[in-house]
C-alpha cells in the first residue's frame, strides 16, 4: 500500500473537485462514517454553501446516530451544516421480505439513488459526492459483496439513471488512508477512528426478514459491543 501525504493529497482533490464541479451545484449524503464524512469536508472546502449535505435516516443506523453525526459536523472545527432526511418507511418498504444479504444490498442501492435522485432535482444539484473508497470497488468487482456506492465501475451511468454526475474524492485510498486526511483535516475521532459500518447499516446485519424488533435488538447490541471495542481501542 503507498503512504499517503495529507497534505498533497487534501489540496490535490480539492482543485480536482474544483475543477469538476465548476460553478454547479453538488449533494452528499453523508453515513456518519469517516469515508463519506472526509468527502463531504473535501467538498465543503472546495465549494463551500454550493454543497448540500444530508444524512438519510433510514431505519438502518445506529443508536441515534443522525442526530449524533449531524450535531458533531455542524460544530467547530468542522462547521458543516448537515439536514436529517426522514425515509425510514421508504426504505423498510424496499426491503421488505427479503432475506438474502445480497438481495438486501440491491435493494438498498436502488432505493438509495432514487432518494439522493429526488434531493438532488429540488436542491438544483448536477453532482453527487461519493465517499468510496478503493476497497469498495474491488469487493464489487470481485463478487465478494455489493458495495452501494460503487456505479460506474460496474456499468452503472448515474447521469442516464439518476440524473447526477458523480464525484469520488477518497476513491484511491484504503481505509488506514483515508482515516490519515481525515486527521489532518481537523475530522474527531469520533468519526476518524469509528468501527466500519455497513453502507445499508442493519439491515445486512440482520439474518432473514427485516423486522423492527429485529433492527431494535440488533442497535442495542450493536451500541453495547462498539462500547466495548472502544474502551480497548477507538477504531
Amino acid at each position: 500500500m503507498n503512504k499517503v501525504d495529507p497534505e498533497k493529497f487534501v489540496e490535490a482533490r480539492i482543485e480536482y473537485i474544483r475543477k469538476t464541479v465548476g460553478n454547479e451545484k453538488a449533494l452528499v449524503a453523508v453515513s456518519g462514517g469517516v469515508d463519506s464524512v472526509t468527502s463531504a469536508v473535501l467538498t465543503y472546502k472546495a465549494i463551500g454553501n454550493r454543497l448540500t449535505c444530508v444524512m438519510l435516516d433510514d431505519a438502518f443506523m445506529r443508536e441515534e446516530e443522525p442526530e449524533k453525526v449531524a450535531a458533531l459536523l455542524s460544530k467547530p472545527p468542522i462547521n458543516l451544516p448537515v439536514k436529517i432526511v426522514k425515509v425510514r418507511e421508504r426504505f423498510l418498504n424496499a426491503l421488505k421480505g427479503l432475506k438474502d444479504a445480497e438481495e438486501k444490498r440491491k435493494a438498498f442501492r436502488k432505493t438509495f439513488y432514487e432518494t439522493l435522485s429526488e434531493i438532488a432535482e429540488k436542491e438544483g444539484c448536477s453532482f453527487l459526492v461519493q465517499g468510496t473508497i478503493l476497497a469498495d470497488i474491488l469487493e464489487t468487482k470481485g463478487k465478494i459483496k455489493t458495495q452501494h456506492n460503487v456505479l460506474e465501475q460496474i456499468g452503472i451511468s448515474p447521469a442516464e439513471r439518476f440524473g447526477f454526475k458523480v464525484v469520488e474524492p477518497v476513491v484511491q485510498l484504503y481505509k488506514s488512508q483515508v482515516r490519515k486526511v481525515a486527521k489532518y483535516l481537523g475530522i474527531p475521532d469520533e468519526i476518524a477512528e469509528r468501527q466500519p459500518f455497513p453502507g445499508p447499516g442493519l439491515a445486512v446485519r440482520v439474518v432473514g426478514e427485516i423486522r423492527e424488533d429485529k433492527l431494535e435488538t440488533l442497535r442495542k447490541a450493536t451500541a453495547i459491543a462498539e462500547g466495548k471495542l472502544a474502551e480497548v481501542k477507538p477504531s
